[in-house]
């Protein structure tokens, strides 16, 4: 349930920005897609806002997720509608937004489930990635562009998965009538205040997570997503299909070493994952030129590394992440055992600051979702085709470092 959770809410996202919008523009309706786009990404950003505020102590139904769920796949046909141009375009924005807000509580039944056991999302969201792109790249064939550009097949594409899981959150409702967000049961109040950290350690994941993240990848990602953009409007689809199957095949390979790397759980090896991204991203920093200049055989190497490097980067930094909560939990709770009553008291108002292990885990799983739309709308809104090549690589190096250094000082295993 909580991987399908995962699946689903990342495959309908990614089907907006893969198939829906590339559709308008084969359909011509330039207008339309500039401000499904638009929308799209500032509602995305007001989403995450929403979600990492939402999590909270209290109980979340199953069925009110699915719910929400029914919602997401009634305004996506909305949207989608209004893009086409069926009904009016006054509906596009208003039902953008409600389709966003409503995955909220799926969203985050995910997001704990990957806390509680100290998972990766990566292996699941790569399977999202290849679905997607599968469905992109058939969208942009000769012989089947027209049928899926047809706005009844983008009602069934963009209606049918959030369905789908909401079927799933009420069948799972009638085993399971609640689900607790932090994964305690009610009387597990002392447990709860125990999984709130220092302020020192709040500050250093914030740093890590939020100021750092994957920012070197995500403005790489966003030129080339761009420039694959404005290929689409000027009639040439062989960039974006070379994108496409690049994508494909990588994260393909990604899903298979991500869920190979489940039984190689040794902190090297997620050391060595890290590395790797790092070094792909700066390739891909300094091939951009080349990129400009119109080389597509470039494009499609630097994607290829890219999608293959991304997942098992993102995964490595969600693993020293979770490393650095859950130990830095145990040592917090351990030590104030030991202390004398001031020590105690020196603790609990130094904790008093810090957040909870849960809300931590969720500002990191809003803020990487934030990451890409934030650069694209100030991409878009410069007009600017390029950053400059010392920057990603910049990020990328603060990011590896970081991960480096908690899996080496934790040295325990990654779960």
């Amino acid at each position: 349930m909580h991987e399908s959770a995962l699946v689903i809410t990342t495959y309908q996202a990614l089907t907006w920005n893969l198939y829906l919008m590339p559709a308008l523009l084969f359909r011509e309706r330039y207008t339309e897609e500039s401000e499904m786009r638009k929308c799209f990404l500032q509602t995305r950003v007001l989403a995450v806002l929403i979600e990492m505020f939402f999590f909270t102590e209290s109980v979340l139904s199953f069925r009110l997720a699915g719910l929400c769920m029914a919602g997401v796949s009634l305004f996506s046909l909305l949207a989608s509608a209004s893009g086409f141009g069926l009904i009016s375009r006054n509906f596009l924005v208003p039902c953008t937004v409600c389709a966003r807000l409503c995955q909220i509580p799926a969203i985050h039944i995910a997001n704990t489930y990957a806390l509680t056991h100290k998972t990766s999302k990566w292996k699941f969201k790569a399977l999202a990635w290849i679905m997607a792109e599968i469905l992109a790249t058939a969208a942009l064939l000769p012989g089947l562009n027209r049928l899926l550009t047809q706005p009844i097949t983008a009602f069934i594409i963009c209606g049918l998965p959030p369905f789908i899981l909401a079927v799933l959150l009420f069948q799972k409702g009638k085993t399971d009538s609640s689900f607790l967000i932090n994964g305690k049961t009610k009387k597990d109040k002392n447990n709860i205040e125990k999984t709130r950290l220092s302020l020192k350690i709040t500050a250093l994941y914030t740093l890590i997570a939020c100021c750092l993240g994957t920012c070197g990848e995500a403005l790489n990602d966003m030129i080339i997503d761009l420039k694959v953009r404005n290929a689409l409007k000027a009639g040439n689809s062989s960039l974006a299909m070379a994108y496409n199957l690049a994508v494909i095949f990588a994260m393909s390979a990604a899903y298979l070493v991500e869920s190979r790397a489940d039984d190689l759980k040794k902190a090297r090896h997620r050391q060595l994952f890290v590395l790797f991204w790092f070094a792909t991203q700066v390739f891909r920093s300094f091939a951009m030129p080349i990129i400009h200049s119109g080389a597509t055989i470039v494009l499609a190497c630097t994607v290829l590394l890219d999608k293959f490097a991304g997942p098992l980067g993102g995964a490595a930094l969600d693993a020293s992440l979770l490393e650095l909560l859950h130990s830095s939990t145990t040592t917090s709770i351990s030590s104030s055992e030991k202390k004398s009553f001031d020590n105690k008291s020196s603790t609990s108002s130094m904790r008093r600051y810090g957040l909870q292990v849960g809300g931590l885990w969720a500002l990191r799983s809003g803020f990487e979702k934030v990451e890409r739309p934030v650069i694209q709308l100030f991409l878009l809104s410069q007009g600017a085709q390029e950053t400059p090549l010392w920057l990603p690589p910049l990020f990328s190096a603060g990011t590896a470092t970081a991960v480096v250094l908690i899996l080496e000082f934790y040295g325990q295993q990654v779960e």
